[in-house]
Parts: C-alpha cells; sequence; structure tokens
C-alpha cells in the first residue's frame, strides 16, 4: 500500500468517525432535548390535572359543608365550606396558570370561572337565608335544578380536564419510553459503527506497518544480496585483471620473440652483406678465394635463411597483433579445435629461437613421443613461444 493510499484511507476513516460521531452527538442532544420535552409536557399536564381536581375539590367542600349547614343547623358543618371558600381564589388562580401553560387542551377560564361564582354566589345565598331563620327559602333554593346544574357543569367540565390531562401524560410518557429506546438503538448502532471503523483503521494501519515490515526485510534482504553482488562483481574484477596481466605478460613474450629473431637475422644479414662487400673489394691474391667462398656462403645459405627467418616472425608478429585485435573486439577469442603435430610445431618455435641458441653455442634437441593430437593451435604456439622465450 502506497502513502498516498494509506493518507486517503486514513483521512476516509476519520472522517466517516467524525460525521458519525457528530450524527450521533446531535442525535442524542436531540433526543435529550426531545425528553425533556416531553417530561415538561408530562409535568405541565400533571399540574393542571392536580389544580382541576384542587379546584373541584374546593367546589365540592363547599357545597357538602352548605347543605350539611342547612339540614343541620349546626356551626361545625361551616368549617369545611369557611375553609373551601377561602381557599377557592388561590385555587381558581392556580388553575388558570396551569391551563395557560398548556396547548393540549382548548379552554375558557373565565367561563369556568364565572361557573364557579355563580355557584358559590348560590352557597352564599342559601347559607345567608339559613342564619336568618329562613330555612325553607334555602332549601327551596338549593332544591332548584338550576344548582344542579352549575354543579354538574362544574364537575364535567374539571373532570373533562383531568382526564385529557390523563390522557397527556401516558402519550407523554409512551412518547418518553419511544425516545428512550430510539435512544439505546441509536447508542447501540453508533457503538458498533465506532467499533466497525475503529476495527477498520486498525486494519489498513496493520496492513501498511506489515508492507513497511515487508518492504524493510526485502531491503535488507536486497541489499545482502548487492553486497553479494558487489562482491562478486569485484572477484570478477579482480580475476579479469589477473587475466589482463596474464595477457599482457603472454603477448609481451609472444610479441618480443618475433622482435628477437628479427633483431637477430638482421645481424645475420649484416654478417652477409659484410662478407659479400669483402668479396668485392678483394681484387687479388689467394686471399681471395677464402673471400669468395664467405660470400657465396652469405648468398647462398645466410641470407635466404635470415630473409626466411624475419618473413616467418613478421607473419608471426602480424598473426599476435590480428589476435590482439580480435580479442579487443570480442572480448575472447574462440577456440578452433584441429589436429597438431606437436613436433613440427616444436620445432618451428626453435627454429624462431635457433639464432640465439648458436648465439650462446648451446644445442637443442627435440625428442617427442606424443605425434598428434586436437587442440587450439594458436593457444599452443604461444604456449611454446612462451616456453623459449622465458629467461
Amino acid at each position: 500500500m502506497k502513502r498516498s493510499s494509506l493518507v486517503r484511507s486514513t483521512s476516509l476513516f476519520l472522517g466517516a468517525g467524525a460525521i458519525l460521531l457528530l450524527l450521533i452527538v446531535g442525535s442524542m442532544i436531540y433526543l435529550v432535548y426531545q425528553t425533556q420535552a416531553y417530561v415538561d409536557g408530562a409535568s405541565r399536564a400533571k399540574q393542571l390535572r392536580s389544580a382541576a381536581a384542587d379546584l373541584l375539590l374546593a367546589v365540592q367542600d363547599a357545597e357538602t359543608g352548605q347543605r350539611g349547614y342547612l339540614l343541620t343547623q349546626q356551626q361545625s358543618f361551616l368549617t369545611p365550606y369557611i375553609a373551601s371558600i377561602g381557599e377557592l381564589s388561590k385555587r381558581e388562580a392556580a388553575f388558570e396558570t396551569a391551563l395557560a401553560n398548556t396547548d393540549f387542551i382548548q379552554l375558557d377560564p373565565h367561563l369556568i370561572k364565572d361557573t364557579i361564582a355563580r355557584k358559590i354566589s348560590e352557597l352564599q345565598r342559601t347559607i345567608a337565608l339559613a342564619q336568618s331563620r329562613r330555612s325553607a327559602e334555602a332549601l327551596a333554593i338549593t332544591l332548584d335544578e338550576s344548582g344542579l346544574r352549575l354543579m354538574a357543569n362544574i364537575r364535567a367540565t374539571l373532570t373533562n380536564v383531568m382526564e385529557t390531562a390523563d390522557k397527556r401524560v401516558a402519550q407523554q410518557f409512551s412518547a418518553n419510553l419511544d425516545l428512550a429506546l430510539l435512544l439505546r438503538v441509536v447508542t447501540i448502532v453508533a457503538v458498533i459503527a465506532v467499533v466497525a471503523i475503529i476495527a477498520a483503521g486498525v486494519l489498513v494501519i496493520r496492513r501498511y506497518v506489515q508492507e513497511i515490515v515487508s518492504a524493510r526485510n526485502e531491503l535488507e534482504g536486497l541489499n545482502v544480496g548487492l553486497e553479494d553482488r558487489v562482491k562478486e562483481r569485484t572477484e570478477d574484477l579482480i580475476r579479469a585483471n589477473q587475466e589482463i596481466q596474464r595477457f599482457a605478460y603472454v603477448m609481451t613474450h609472444d610479441l618480443r620473440a618475433p622482435l628477437v629473431n628479427v633483431m637477430g637475422f638482421t645481424s645475420e644479414l649484416d654478417s652477409a652483406v659484410k662478407a659479400i662487400d669483402a668479396y668485392f673489394k678483394e681484387e687479388r691474391g689467394p686471399a681471395r678465394e677464402g673471400v669468395r667462398q664467405s660470400a657465396m656462403l652469405a648468398v647462398e645459405e645466410d641470407l635466404p635463411e635470415a630473409i626466411q627467418f624475419i618473413r616467418t616472425s613478421t607473419r608471426k608478429m602480424d598473426g599476435l597483433i590480428n589476435a590482439i585485435l580480435k580479442i579487443s573486439r570480442d572480448g575472447r577469442r574462440p577456440l578452433k579445435p584441429e589436429a597438431i603435430d606437436l613436433e613440427a610445431l616444436i620445432k618451428a618455435s626453435v627454429d624462431v629461437v635457433q639464432h640465439q641458441v648458436l648465439e650462446a653455442d648451446g644445442e637443442i634437441s627435440i625428442g617427442v613421443t606424443v605425434r598428434k593430437f586436437v587442440s587450439d593451435r594458436f593457444s599452443i604456439e604461444q604456449v611454446s613461444a612462451t616456453f623459449w622465450t622465458t629467461p
């Protein structure tokens, strides 16, 4: 994996993780606020129900106290009536406030307040009549259906408010439970997604690390191989240098031998020329015959032999030079196996250095047990020439 691929993959995972975290945080914030809204809604509904129940209870307690007093004419029944009348204004205010804080029920608070006022006015009027010893009139008012209708209206209205509030509370709690379930699901999905992204990121990084380790091991192997190749090339270079040195040594001897022969037979030519010159300068006398014999020997033997050896050495040098040029062009000279007469080859090599042997008063004898064999003639001639020219 390339570094750019790692950066791209890592950026992708980080971006996906950031987006996922933002979605999770946003979802949780929304769900929390929505849950709080449902809780607040349920709380306001409960407050409205409680205020309606308290208001209904106050009106009922006032009516109960009023009826008990009318029936018994005992002051003890006026105690709950007086307490309820005293709490009524406070409870009406609480009901109006709770009703104003809700939006799930449409009710005119002045209408219920006016109905309650009318009912309380009826109760106060009957109490006043009873206290004026006009109990019959008070009972007649109490038994009138108008009072019953007012109480029934108050009871129905406040009961409807309580039932509607109870339904609202139930709805809010149900929605809250749904939100809690949704929040749980979102949390689980978010955890799974985060774990998946982390796992994928770890796998990518692990793969990249493995590739780095593999590349490092491969590089170490290449370094080891490079050291081996450098060592091998160095050894090849050393061998090549050694071969060049040996080649230069052999070529030096191979080229030196023809030159020595040319120089030697040039001396032979010089001696022959001197003998011929002496012959032509000698006019008469008994010594002329000896000079003539020397001149004849030089013309018939020395000059042809010297010329022949000079030609042979020149051809040999030319062959060596051509071989060197071929090796310089091709790098290596191909071997050409052929049948070789070893005795003839040795005699030819001996003839090349014969004049040197004669000058040193030496003698060469040849004894060959192997007459013919197959090999490269040029290589064998080099070996032979090196042998005879090595001091």
